[in-house]
């Protein structure tokens, strides 16, 4: 229940946000906080910690929803990149906290097995979470290399394609999935 307020609110603080003016940003705000609030009650420890399989799935929805949202929230695609270099860190710290959801939600999936084949629902849910979350990944890492290439940390960027490359190739291996 708390995954879908969340995700209510953040679609109406997209919306707000798109709108632009001042009253339109002042309300997406309020309303990208009480989405917050919805997720981090979704997310809490107490319902990560012992969960079950369906609220490992819920929680891995949940932090898709928020890398989606980061992801989308930073302009990404849309010839950001070389304004991210003169916006200074918001960019780059919407991008990271998207990526550390992204990963959050693959290691809240990385134990669960994945039948091939003639899978139940369950299965087929899992592994398009999983497909999901690393897509979402992929992309904010694409997008933060580029940024922190822009801002001119080349340490950064070189840990990030790294990161970007080992992702890849767990993508195209059979046995990691």
């Amino acid at each position: 229940m708390a995954r879908w307020q969340g995700f209510l609110y953040l679609v109406g603080a997209r919306r707000e946000r798109g709108g632009g003016g001042g009253r339109g940003r002042t309300t997406a705000s309020s309303r990208l906080t009480l989405a917050l609030r919805h997720y981090d009650r979704a997310l809490s420890p107490p319902a990560e910690g012992s969960a079950s399989a369906a609220m490992e799935e819920c929680a891995a929805a949940c932090r898709l929803d928020l890398a989606t949202f980061y992801l989308s929230s930073s302009g990404a695609g849309a010839g950001a990149t070389a304004a991210a270099g003169t916006a200074g860190g918001g960019h780059r710290a919407r991008l990271e906290s998207g990526l550390t959801h992204a990963r959050a939600g693959l290691s809240l999936l990385q134990g669960r097995p994945v039948a091939s084949g003639g899978g139940d629902a369950d299965d087929s849910l899992v592994a398009s979470l999983r497909r999901d979350l690393a897509d979402a990944a992929e992309r904010l890492l694409r997008e933060l290399i580029r940024a922190t290439a822009v801002a001119g940390n080349s340490s950064r960027a070189e840990t990030l394609k790294e990161e970007y490359r080992a992702l890849l190739s767990s993508r195209t291996d059979p046995k990691s999935s």
